[in-house]
């Protein structure tokens, strides 16, 4: 809705958009446009299920998202997983340490995913880095850090004792020079219950996503005694991989395929012509996940291979479409390659508002989130969306306009037409209830994300007019209480009647096939919460999420995520640091970061065949 608020906080920006009409404006601090230190994109290829070691890769690929042989350089022939290189130690662990080693020097190419040392923490055998944490500091700095200078996802190291380590702890603690992007952890436990204290452990301690990049059937408390039975190796498959998919902190896992773990939990027959039965069991659990989806694949290509000169500046371009001259701006990645097809995201701004406030709000198109995507901020017309009476526009005509937008962006860069996804705030993130209830644009996007959204178009006197194109519609909304602006519990809107957003949620629940009631959790002392619907289809789990500050006891609906930091959340993009939202609103910073949220879940999801 209108805020006279937003208005009075503008920015000088200078060099940040290339072509845009200049804005006359006052100075913010810089601490606006500071985000924290978060991944881009950490579900490989849109699916967490990967395998260490390459035996069974020919029977798995088409159902894997990621693989690895703890090498700088794994095969990479095999289509579909995405070959993950390793720094397994420091060369002077045995013959293959200093193979490895001597092949890492050799890489001049950032990896997209590099894994770090495997094992340090364990002495005596050559199966284990063995390093001290001040020998794996001297290599981490001189070898990996540089590799995350230049775009690759850090893994960090692995440790040999799970949740009773201690290594990475003082590895953290002594500073190295560039972070780790998410946490490494081996799972070698005969019971859920292990793998979910090894899972809390290192998510309580580090605070990052993490890949489980070796499991396996273990009773670690009993000499490392490989489970035997095959019934209880087969549950146990099925079990754990259910767990991984639905934890939301676990980005990606892999069978371990390799020696002394016994000859059931091999994934193939000795000569590797046919699947062992726990190798068919691992194929039927990813083949049955929530991400085992065939992504779209039809999708306008003909913007692969033109070549841009702009990558990593914001670029402001003007369109024809049905209402006359419209504009929008892009930010291509810095290392935008012309013949890579990249995910695309929509960010759709408030009222009395353009694109350009929209991408300084969110810190959309810093690397820290969007390092391998396309941002794209549409203006509306006269700073508005369509939906509110204060809008001069149709919901028509602004659907065209999208339409037209994607058209001339398919027409001019390279995108993956299965990850097109869209987010917005306030005004924008209602028009994205109206382009998600679109069956023909809407569905040509995966995803959506909304903070503070005022629902306009969806409500009970509209008699929810709501036609999705698909039956699953991801969606994620950020709301807080004390919202001013857009009343959590509904009523009449300066552009309207707006529903209440627990409605507005189950309507979606609903749509979603969602099962009732959701799961709930709390953090941060009770500040935090968050609802999670499962859902029927593929992708299902986690498909409906949303953020609010308050006790949410009254709220039945999809996955959702609620902040309470020193009170409700205002009108604002939520977020840990300061931005132009929060400074209009009055507002401080919060718990979450939803920037890296809505990242984060628009990867959980693609568009479907």
């Amino acid at each position: 809705m209108p805020s006279t608020k937003f208005s009075c906080i503008l920015l000088t920006v200078t060099g940040l958009v290339t072509g845009a009409p200049t804005l006359t404006t006052s100075t913010v601090s810089s601490l606006a446009l500071r985000q924290d230190n978060s991944s881009a994109t950490l579900i490989p290829n849109g699916k967490k299920a990967g395998s260490a070691g390459g035996r069974a890769l020919p029977f798995w690929a088409d159902h894997l998202g990621w693989w690895y042989d703890w090498t700088p350089s794994p095969d990479s022939s095999t289509t579909g997983p995405i070959p993950v290189s390793m720094l397994w130690g420091s060369g002077n662990n045995g013959e293959e340490d200093a193979k490895r080693f001597g092949e890492f020097q050799q890489l001049t190419d950032a990896p997209q995913y590099l894994l770090g040392f495997n094992e340090p923490d364990c002495t005596g055998a050559d199966t284990s880095a063995n390093m001290d944490v001040g020998q794996g500091i001297d290599l981490w700095n001189q070898y990996i850090a540089p590799m995350g200078d230049k775009g690759s996802l850090l893994g960090s190291p692995s440790m040999c004792l799970q949740k009773d380590e201690s290594w990475l702890q003082d590895f953290k603690n002594a500073g190295p020079s560039r972070d780790w992007d998410f946490t490494a952890i081996h799972v070698y436990k005969p019971d859920m219950d292990g793998v979910q204290q090894d899972i809390d452990h290192y998510w309580d301690t580090y605070q990052k996503p993490i890949w489980v990049t070796e499991f396996a059937c273990v009773y670690d408390q009993d000499s490392f005694t490989a489970c035997t039975d095959q019934g209880q190796i087969n549950q146990w498959i099925n079990d754990v991989v259910d767990l991984f998919e639905n934890n939301e902190h676990v980005m990606g896992y892999a069978y371990t395929d390799g020696g002394g773990l016994g000859d059931a939990w091999l994934p193939t027959n000795e000569d590797g012509s046919a699947l062992s039965e726990s190798g068919q069991t691992y194929l039927d659990a990813i083949s049955n996940s929530a991400n085992d989806v065939v992504p779209f694949s039809n999708g306008d290509t003909q913007g692969c291979g033109k070549t841009h000169i702009l990558n990593g500046v914001t670029q402001y371009r003007k369109i024809a479409t049905g209402s006359g001259s419209r504009s929008y701006s892009i930010h291509l990645p810095i290392n935008y390659s012309r013949y890579r097809r990249y995910p695309l995201i929509f960010g759709f701004h408030g009222s009395n508002s353009v694109g350009l406030f929209f991408e300084a709000d969110t810190g959309l198109s810093l690397p820290t989130y969007t390092a391998d995507k396309i941002v794209l901020y549409p203006n509306g017309i006269d700073g508005s969306w369509a939906g509110p009476s204060y809008a001069k526009t149709s919901v028509a005509e602004d659907l065209n306009f999208v339409s037209d937008v994607l058209e001339d962006v398919r027409h001019e860069f390279c995108i993956d037409s299965a990850r097109i996804y869209a987010t917005g705030m306030s005004n924008g993130g209602g028009f994205l209830d109206s382009l998600a209830c679109n069956d023909t644009i809407g569905g040509e996007f995966a995803a959506f994300a909304a903070a503070a959204g005022s629902f306009y178009t969806d409500t009970k006197d509209t008699k929810n007019d709501c036609k999705p194109a698909r039956p699953l519609t991801p969606f994620l909304e950020f709301h807080g209480l004390k919202d001013e602006s857009v009343h959590y519990t509904g009523g009449q809107g300066e552009g309207g009647l707006e529903p209440a957003i627990s409605d507005w949620l189950n309507w979606w629940a609903s749509r979603n096939e969602c099962k009732a009631p959701p799961v709930r959790k709390d953090s941060f002392g009770g500040d935090v919460h968050h609802l999670s619907w499962s859902c029927t289809t593929l992708q299902g789990n986690g498909s409906l999420q949303h953020w609010k500050i308050d006790d949410m006891s009254e709220l039945q609906s999809p996955t959702l995520w609620l902040v309470d930091a020193n009170g409700a959340l205002e009108h604002v993009w939520p977020s840990k640091l300061p931005n132009f939202s929060q400074l209009a609103a009055g507002d401080t910073p919060t718990h979450v970061q939803a920037s890296k949220l809505v990242v984060d879940f628009f990867d959980n999801f693609v568009r479907p065949e």
